[in-house]
């Protein structure tokens, strides 16, 4: 047997079990995807969820939170200091207002953190935090590594690896699906390494909110010594 004749079976085996790993992940993601939503709900969604994040050395922090996910928009709404400011996306601009004033200067925006920027940003992470494990569906081109299994929060899981590119923060997440319930227990992310950045999430308190089976309470970590900082609860959730 020469040598290029015993390196094509072996090449072809390791393709093959690429597949295979490839293919185990997005039928792992594909069962948590269906326990969370099974009737596909999240692309439609359109409600409000009243939020709360308690976090370590920081004021408590009461918001709301729009979703109407059909048309692409959302508002991000918070009193502080009896001053009500809102953001929000919508016909794909972006609006800002202080006590429903919409004329602000762009002095007003900066100095209350009221910038397209930060507005984007509102959106994007809360859309994503909401819409897991459904927004994995299209993510699969980030797929790093192959299915692992590891203990989180106490539970057996599939550990499936995502690695985003630059353009996208270049982090890396870790989702964490309970191999017999396919529930998502939580996920893990990180920039340079776990042991030195990042953070984990504990998911608990699951409830249905219009049909979705989506946490409550997020209960947050570091990746570096394991210490607790954050919880973040949806107090309520109104279909609009």
């Amino acid at each position: 047997m020469t040598v290029k004749m015993f390196f094509i079976p072996v090449l072809l085996s390791m393709v093959l079990s690429m597949r295979a790993q490839q293919g185990n992940a997005f039928e792992i993601i594909q069962a948590c995807i269906h326990h969370h939503d099974p009737n596909r709900r999240w692309q439609n969604l359109r409600g409000k969820f009243d939020y709360k994040i308690i976090r370590n050395g920081a004021k408590d922090r009461t918001f709301e939170i729009f979703f109407d996910n059909k048309k692409n928009t959302f508002k991000y709404q918070i009193t502080s200091d009896s001053l009500r400011f809102s953001q929000s996306f919508e016909n794909e601009k972006y609006y800002s207002a202080m006590n429903e004033n919409v004329s602000l200067s762009d002095l007003d925006k900066i100095k209350f953190n009221l910038t397209d920027e930060r507005t984007l940003y509102l959106k994007e992470v809360y859309t994503y935090l909401m819409g897991l494990p459904m927004l994995l569906a299209d993510d699969f081109r980030f797929m790093k590594g192959d299915v692992e299994e590891a203990v989180f929060n106490g539970s057996q899981c599939y550990k499936i690896s995502f690695e985003y590119l630059p353009i996208n923060e270049n982090e890396t997440w870790c989702f964490y699906i309970n191999k017999f319930t396919f529930i998502l227990e939580g996920y893990r992310f990180f920039k340079e390494d776990a042991s030195l950045d990042g953070e984990f999430i504990f998911l608990e308190d699951y409830q249905k909110m219009d049909g979705i089976l989506i946490p409550a309470v997020k209960k947050w970590y570091w990746n570096k010594d394991g210490s607790f900082f954050r919880t973040d609860t949806t107090l309520k959730f109104s279909k609009r």
